[in-house]
């Protein structure tokens, strides 16, 4: 089974100068990360907002999601309304069909900083529903549409695995049993990086790939 470590070392890179560069760029998040208010800093559990369910229902169709509609609502859920691991990982999802690569980097490091700013405070609560709720960026719609993406950019590529390694690390003190699973992902990745030829084999950045994330577009 594919590990992060694995798909870490596929990527060439090395740990510490990478989980700077993610730190970095997380915090250009900034303005996402504000608590909602003094007295209730991630909102109220969204589960029966009219925004959350309309959103769940696209991500749920078999097919013609409105990606757009989804990115929409998620950025107007975690900025007024709820921070929550659900929505961060649609954000993910639609931000991969949006942009490709660069889209999911920079959806994973608004997740990482999220889980950073708030811990368990963020929604869903329950332990089992929180695992699940990351274990989602692992199932099989966020793999099936990774595979719609398959040329690698190099920046891209490392930028998602540092992004990982940072949520990895937030992540790792938590009980076994209510400690989220990913391993498919980083499998998902580190097959679609080898399928390119190696990351000195991957399209370099250019300039259509920036490296500054654009959370507000």
């Amino acid at each position: 089974m594919s590990t992060l470590n694995a798909l870490l070392s596929a990527c060439q890179a090395e740990q510490e100068p990478l989980l700077l560069e993610t730190r970095e760029r997380v915090a250009q998040w900034g303005s996402w990360l504000q608590p909602l208010s003094g007295s209730s800093p991630v909102g109220e559990d969204p589960g029966y907002n009219d925004d959350f369910q309309q959103m769940r229902e696209e991500v749920n169709k078999l097919s013609g999601a409105d990606t757009e509609l989804i990115y929409r609502l998620a950025e107007k859920l975690l900025t007024t309304t709820a921070k929550d691991i659900r929505v961060a990982t649609y954000y993910c999802w639609a931000k991969l069909h949006r942009e490709g690569e660069q889209g999911l980097a920079e959806g994973l490091e608004l997740l990482a900083g999220l889980l950073e700013r708030f811990g368990p405070q963020l929604h869903p609560q329950r332990d089992r529903s929180c695992k699940a709720a990351l274990e989602w960026l692992a199932g099989s719609r966020m793999t099936d549409s990774l595979s719609l993406y398959p040329e690698v950019v190099r920046i891209d590529a490392m930028r998602t695995t540092g992004a990982l390694l940072l949520i990895s690390q937030l992540i790792e003190n938590e009980p076994d049993e209510t400690r989220p699973e990913l391993n498919a992902l980083y499998g998902a990745l580190e097959s679609r990086l080898h399928k390119a030829g190696g990351v000195d084999a991957v399209v370099p950045q250019n300039a259509s790939t920036s490296e500054t994330p654009s959370p507000a577009s």
